[in-house]
């Protein structure tokens, strides 16, 4: 397995999970300027979002994090700030980010539409891309597998009751790119075809919860309620408000709700 540590200047190590995390939100940021350009948008938007998205992504991601594997972190208070060693949950960047375009919308007076379906098509492809930093902390893998594409987890990665095991599924790997599979579909829907304010927002809705749903079956490090994982409960109300509101647009109700 590669090393942790990517780089060394000194006393000053930068880490390949934060190298990684830089060139997601990059790569995010470019494609989020070209379709504002396609759509007429004030590309200033997309430059003051970069740092409040960026900035509120990662606290809202660590913060739920954090809360999730708090007994974890009661006792070891000083790794609240290490970042750089993994530990951001999507449903916090999500979260922090919905909330952040919903204040900016409201601030510069312009639709919340308008700006979400922008930023939502950029999301996969800097999730496709995040989850590399992944591979390189030796997290997010899944259950031991024998497959031809298992990966090595070193002996201080593994949980306790999978110590004698060594090969374990990429669960990291198989999100990477189902999700790189959905930024190629978003991008395609957003350039090529007319949709009404929001659908965009909705279809990446559907689609990763339904990702993500299917791929905690076989995660370990998961905290549960009852049968299912915490992150598959999210995903169930995920979707079933997202196929509620996508619904309601088939009806026709919701096209003047979603452009206001």
């Amino acid at each position: 397995m590669p090393a942790a540590e990517a780089f060394n200047f000194g006393e000053v190590s930068i880490s390949w999970y934060g190298v990684v995390i830089a060139l997601a939100v990059l790569s995010g940021f470019i494609i989020a300027l070209r379709l504002a350009k396609k759509k007429n948008l004030d590309q200033d938007h997309i430059y003051n979002l970069l740092v409040i998205l960026t900035v509120v992504g990662v606290f809202g991601g660590r913060l739920v994090y954090v809360l999730i594997e708090w007994g974890y972190y009661r006792n070891n208070l000083i790794d609240l700030i290490k970042i750089w060693q993994g530990g951001l949950s999507i449903f916090g960047v999500i979260l922090g980010a919905l909330i952040s375009l919903i204040l900016y919308s409201h601030r510069k007076k312009i639709s919340f539409f308008s700006l979400s379906d922008i930023v939502i098509v950029a999301a996969p492809l800097m999730q496709a891309i995040g989850r590399w930093g992944n591979f390189f902390n030796q997290e997010l893998y899944g259950l031991p597998t024998g497959l031809p594409w298992g990966i090595f987890i070193d002996t201080e990665h593994r949980l306790p009751e999978y110590a004698g095991q060594e090969f374990y599924h990429p669960l990291f790997f198989y999100e990477s790119i189902l999700m790189l599979v959905l930024f190629i579909f978003l991008y395609f829907f957003s350039v090529r075809r007319r949709l009404k304010p929001g659908q965009l927002t909705l279809l990446y809705l559907l689609f990763f919860s339904v990702i993500r749903f299917s791929l905690d079956f076989i995660r370990l490090d998961k905290p549960s309620w009852g049968f299912l994982s915490v992150a598959q409960w999210v995903c169930l109300g995920v979707f079933i408000v997202a196929v509620f509101v996508w619904r309601r647009y088939k009806k026709g109700d919701s096209s003047q709700t979603l452009s206001k």
